[in-house]
């Protein structure tokens, strides 16, 4: 269900299921980027009440899907049941060795351990039996809650990407003042120097800078060679959901930049 408050809708769930002899089993929620909450609400009803019980969750919002199922349990209790019967015997049949003292002190102590496995089982088997006697007294109700606006951007994130080529004289020396301009507002992620077979230098060089510095930045580098090419595009890239939403904030990224030098 598509609901406009997580909160007021579980308050109102809350309180159709204690109408109706029934309760809230568990709740788990998550909180999306945006702030919305998309959770999850288990319901033990009687099955009585079912009916009345999803007739009134309709108003709490947009119905999406519902699905209605059973599921007969007869075979699996039988069969628990039997293993519990045959367990709860070979419990007698150890007891009985170790009332009689019968063999060696090894084999008691055994025979002991093997008594506390099966009392294991027999606590294990009894828990199964008693987790299936619970759906036949009450219905089992998942309701999976989304607030409205679930998908609205959180905000939006500017990326900017920029490729500039350059000629210079002295590609070592070029290299090294590019590499000079790092500082904590420009990180040098990746400078490579290469030299060909013929003694030719060319180098590559990427960064990131600040958004608030990086139109002086690539402006200064500029000046440190002759521009042979420059490009760069944008994207803006939703935070926290999809499409479009007018209050969300737009924030620019960090500008990669990718420099290649050569003579």
């Amino acid at each position: 269900m598509e609901v406009n408050s997580f909160d007021e809708a579980l308050q109102t769930i809350t309180t159709l299921a204690s109408e109706r002899r029934g309760y809230v089993a568990t709740t788990s929620s998550e909180k999306q980027e945006n702030g919305k909450l998309r959770a999850q609400v288990i319901i033990k009803i009687l099955p009585e009440n079912l009916d009345d019980f999803l007739g009134k969750l309709r108003n709490l919002g947009d119905l999406k899907n519902q699905t209605l199922a059973t599921e007969d349990v007869t075979k699996a209790y039988v069969d628990t049941d039997a293993r519990l019967r045959n367990s709860r015997l070979i419990e007698k049949r150890l007891i009985n060795l170790l009332e009689n003292n019968a063999g060696q002190v090894a084999d008691l102590l055994g025979v002991e351990k093997e008594l506390g496995r099966v009392r294991e089982q027999i606590e294990q088997l009894q828990g199964e039996l008693k987790s299936m006697d619970m759906p036949v007294q009450f219905d089992t109700v998942t309701i999976s809650l989304a607030e409205k606006d679930l998908e609205t951007p959180a905000g939006f994130l500017l990326k900017e990407h920029a490729q500039l080529s350059l000629f210079a004289a002295d590609v070592e020396k070029t290299y090294s003042e590019i590499k000079a301009l790092a500082s904590p507002t420009v990180q040098i992620t990746n400078a490579t120097l290469d030299r060909d077979g013929s003694a030719r230098i060319s180098a590559r060089i990427s960064m990131l800078i600040a958004p608030e510095n990086a139109e002086a930045f690539i402006a200064n580098v500029k000046t440190l060679g002759r521009v042979e090419n420059y490009q760069s595009q944008s994207e803006r890239v939703a935070r926290g959901g999809q499409g479009l939403s007018p209050e969300a904030r737009m924030e620019r990224d960090k500008v990669e930049l990718n420099i290649t030098i050569s003579q």
